[in-house]
Parts: structure tokens; sequence; C-alpha cells
């Protein structure tokens, strides 16, 4: 079989009045276009799963590795080592609140543990990608609301290959280092009161927070030189106006039986989530090569309460530049809360430019494949 094509029109230079592909391979080449074209135009539609949570959502707004206006070095996630400095470091401070450790401040009967979130953990990634030292709007979660903490720190001169690493130790320390720096008042724990200088450690000394998420990136800003952008989200998130930062008691006692939780074995003094219960399945190494044992982690694994009481981790000072806690929550939030403010202009996604990219095209395409008779 033969393509035909009215040899006189051709050389006029106008359009055949009719073309037909008999063969298979030509309708397969012509299918396979289609095909693909439809893809392209669909895909955008399904690109953002959290636009049932809200169509501003983190997720949905933003895109990866988008550092407008600055030279971004690094922005993966956490491995395994930075994940395990990051609950080690929250759950020790919790930890020494619980057991009555931190001046001035009472003890919690019901600080929960934190267990790693990959969810949360993907979500602050994205955040720190957009290399904004400040917080995201719509961050939340179909399991529930999310708190977030943001520290940066910046230098002008080029730090060594090793200096790219996040400190993440250093800066979860300095957030909660505020309740002595700051200080907050212990009446402002129930019902809580919410204190915008000390909003960092509110945040990570919410009992009813169980689950933590982190995300870094590395960049070259030209105003503020090399930066480091730490973002860490929980969940659910505190700072709720009116609700309960912790319930307070004596050193030692807790009250996880009546929350229908089990003391944590890895840190006593504080309640562990049953795994089915947190809706992951944390476990105490989450790295294959697990990260080196320092000599206080080691006193605290050996001795909780001893080490806690008698040798207290020194806390670090302040971020260089920390970044305003975010506002409080003044109740707690809907499953889809109202915007309470516009959304922020999307950044364009690949799908999307391609979808515009494509509507014009589109009507030709159509035209030319109505000239095939595909199943004929």
């Amino acid at each position: 079989m033969t393509t035909h094509v009215d040899r006189s029109e051709r050389i006029a230079g106008t359009r055949p009045s009719s073309i037909r592909f008999t063969t298979k391979k030509h309708r397969s080449i012509l299918m396979a276009v289609f095909a693909f074209v439809c893809c392209l135009l669909t895909g955008p539609s399904s690109a953002c799963d959290y636009q049932r949570v809200d169509p501003g959502h983190t997720m949905c707004v933003y895109a990866p590795r988008n550092c407008g206006g600055k030279t971004l070095i690094r922005a993966s996630g956490m491995s395994c080592h930075d994940k395990q400095v990051i609950l080690e470091t929250h759950n020790r401070l919790r930890q020494m609140l619980a057991l009555g450790q931190i001046r001035g401040q009472p003890p919690s009967l019901d600080m929960r543990e934190l267990v790693w979130d990959e969810e949360l953990a993907a979500i602050a990634q994205r955040w720190a990608d957009q290399c904004n030292a400040g917080h995201d709007r719509l961050r939340r979660t179909d399991r529930f609301s999310v708190g977030q903490n943001v520290a940066a720190t910046w230098t002008f001169d080029k730090p060594s290959p090793t200096g790219e690493e996040p400190e993440f130790k250093r800066q979860i320390e300095a957030w909660f280092n505020e309740v002595t720096q700051i200080g907050f008042r212990p009446k402002d724990i129930d019902p809580f009161n919410f204190n915008r200088q000390a909003g960092h450690y509110s945040q990570i000394a919410w009992s009813e927070t169980y689950a933590v998420g982190c995300g870094y990136s590395y960049f070259r800003d030209p105003q503020r030189g090399y930066t480091k952008l730490y973002v860490c989200n929980y969940g659910p998130g505190g700072n709720v106006i009116g609700a309960t930062m912790y319930r307070t008691g004596r050193p030692g006692q807790t009250m996880c039986i009546n929350e229908g939780l089990a003391t944590s074995r890895r840190y006593p003094g504080l309640c562990e989530i049953p795994p089915s219960s947190a809706g992951v399945d944390y476990r105490d190494l989450i790295c294959n090569a697990p990260a080196t044992t320092t000599i206080d982690q080691l006193q605290l694994q050996l001795s909780p309460v001893s080490a806690a009481v008698n040798k207290p981790p020194p806390l670090s000072s302040a971020p260089l530049a920390p970044i305003p806690a975010p506002p409080p929550v003044l109740q707690p939030p809907p499953i889809f809360p109202p915007p309470s403010a516009p959304a922020p202009a999307p950044t364009p996604q690949l799908g999307d430019m391609v979808l515009r990219g494509m509507q014009s095209p589109l009507a030709g395409l159509a035209k030319l494949l109505g000239q095939y008779n595909l199943f004929g």
C-alpha cells in the first residue's frame, strides 16, 4: 500500500484535499504522538495531591529547587545521620523539660517522644528549596495541623567543603534556649499564651506534638553571602492559644498510661507513640550506618535520668539570624481552613508551562489529525 497525494495540488503549494494513511506503521506513529500530547495536557491536573488540602499548599505552589535570584549550592533531603541528630536533640531537650531539669519551668507529665516523619520532611524541604528565610503559609497535612521553626545563618567567607553540612544540633538548641535567654512564664503553659519571642521554644515543648521532619538548603545570596537555611515542621502543630502546652506535675511522674501511651524506652520521662498511631514505623536505628555516639549520648542511653540531672548538656547560643516564630493559632484549625490572605502567586511549574504552550497548537493538532483516517 502507498500514500497517494494529488501531484497538481502539491506543486501548487495548496493542502491536498485528502490524505489517507493505510499502513499500520503510520497509524502507530500518529497514535503515539496523540497519546504523548494527551499525557502532557492532563498531567498538571493530577500533579499536586495536596490540592485536596488546599490549592495554595506549599507542595502545589512552589517548585523544587527554586532559589529565585540566589545560587543554590545544596538542597537535598536529610541523611540518616541528620535524622538521628534531629531526633536525638529534640527528644533530649524534651526529656530534660519533662524531668524538671529546665530552670524555672515545671516538669511535664505528658511530653511525647518525637518520631521522624517523611511527609513533614518533604514539605519542609520544598520550602527550604525556595531559599526564603521566612515561613510558608499552608503546610498542613490530612493528618494534622503543622507547626514550623526556621533559622538562617550566613557568612561572606567561602566555607570549606565540610562547611556546607547542616548544623541542626546547634539550631535546635538555640530555638529551645529561648526559654532561658528570653524567658517563658509558667503561668502561660495552661492555658497557653503565645510569646512571639519564645515561639520556637514553645513549639519544641508542645507535648502533643509527636512528629518532626526537617529540610535544609545551602545557597549564595548576593546580599548575605553563603547562607544555611534550616526548616523543621512539627505535627500536630503547637502554639495554639488557649490550649494546654503540656500538663505539669512532679519530676519523674507521667500520664502516659492515662493518655493511652507507653513510657518511652529510649527517653524515660517521655511518652512513646505506638507506631500504628503515629502512622510511621520508627525504630531505634533509622540508618544503616549509625552515627558515632558521643559521650553525652552514651550517658543518656545508659542512664537518662542521671545524665540529665548531673550533667545537663550546654545549649548553644542563639542563631546568627533567628527567624521570628510564626503567628499563633487562635484555635485548633479545621481540616480545611479558609485562607486568611491571598495565596502567593504560583511559581510556574513545568507542567503548567507545557499546558499553556500546548493550548494554542492543540487546535491545529486536532485539525491535522482530522485529515487522517487512523482506523480505516
